[in-house]
């Protein structure tokens, strides 16, 4: 972009927002065939802003993912979840009492879990001691009867 450009840009700030205002259809189906011709570059788009939101790049990821080989830390097996008639990637997991929320600051990540594990240490806020007597009730068959 050269000077005259850039001067454009700063004497005209609303114009992209204004065209885009008044073409919203027009703009809206121009983006969506684009997104239908070019589906491997809108994927890894995906994955690398989801995994920038969690502080990792997808070379941090993949090399997870590789260390785990491509298991889940706690069932010890491959994703099996399909999205979009894919499987998915395995769930980046992180400490909550660090980063509340669904993102990390990428520090506190604890490994890579399939989309059950995952949704388990969600259910119970991982809550260790609700874990602790999960387990015993299932060793205990129940308790009661």
């Amino acid at each position: 972009m050269n000077e005259s450009q850039k001067n454009w840009i700063i004497n005209h700030p609303n114009y992209h927002k204004n065209y885009y205002k008044a073409n919203a259809e027009k703009e809206k189906a121009r983006t969506m065939a684009w997104r239908k011709t070019h589906i491997k570059e809108v994927a890894a788009h995906g994955r690398k802003t989801l995994l920038k939101k969690n502080g990792m790049t997808v070379e941090e990821y993949d090399k997870l993912f590789k260390i785990q080989k491509g298991c889940c830390l706690i069932c010890n097996k491959p994703e099996t979840r399909l999205f979009n008639k894919k499987v998915s990637k395995l769930a980046i997991d992180h400490n909550h009492s660090c980063c509340p929320g669904r993102f990390s600051c990428g520090k506190c990540i604890r490994g890579l879990l399939c989309y059950k594990c995952n949704q388990v240490l969600a259910l119970v806020n991982d809550d260790k001691k609700l874990l602790k007597n999960a387990i015993n009730y299932l060793e205990n068959k129940g308790g009661i009867v």
